[in-house]
């Protein structure tokens, strides 16, 4: 019985070392995916805090305005 040229030519160990490579470039996705899940995480945070002070600078002129009319 004659082998298939995909039969003859498959070799067990470059089989494994493919896996490896696959199983290592899985593993730097991974690693990157949660990197930019962080990053879009502490992005949100400093858009949050930015917002806050963005009202509470708001609020501070707002209060000085009505002193300075008071004062008037």
């Amino acid at each position: 019985m004659q082998q298939s040229p995909l039969e003859s030519s498959f070799n067990p160990e470059v089989f494994t070392i493919n896996k490896h490579i696959e199983h290592k470039i899985m593993l730097k996705y991974n690693f990157f995916v949660e990197i930019m899940d962080e990053l879009d995480s502490i992005v949100m945070r400093w858009n949050y805090i930015i917002e806050v002070i963005e009202m509470t600078d708001l609020n501070d002129n707002r209060d000085t305005r009505m002193k300075g009319r008071e004062a008037i």
